[in-house]
């Protein structure tokens, strides 16, 4: 999770971001760290009224964001509906 967070940091602070599109399709195993990257990362996007989309949940990552509120800040998606206006 330092890494995922040190590198939306840092393409975050040169460029305009508005949405954050999360990919977990490789994703088996997260905890609070994970949570605090969604969650900081969505403090920031929220500054600019973006959002965050996430992708590929599987049934224990899908709980985790259930449990935790996750998705009260999170758009779930499917990647073949997923269309992105850049």
């Amino acid at each position: 999770s330092d890494l995922i967070r040190k590198e939306t940091d840092r393409i975050m602070g040169q460029t305009y971001i508005k949405t954050i599109i999360f990919d977990f399709e490789e994703t088996t195993f997260m905890d609070s760290s994970g949570i605090g990257v969604i969650l900081g990362r969505y403090k920031l996007v929220k500054k600019a009224c973006g959002e965050i989309t996430v992708l590929n949940i599987n049934d224990t990552i899908d709980r985790i964001f259930s449990i935790s509120g996750l998705y009260k800040i999170c758009k779930k998606s499917e990647a073949s509906s997923l269309t992105v206006n850049i």
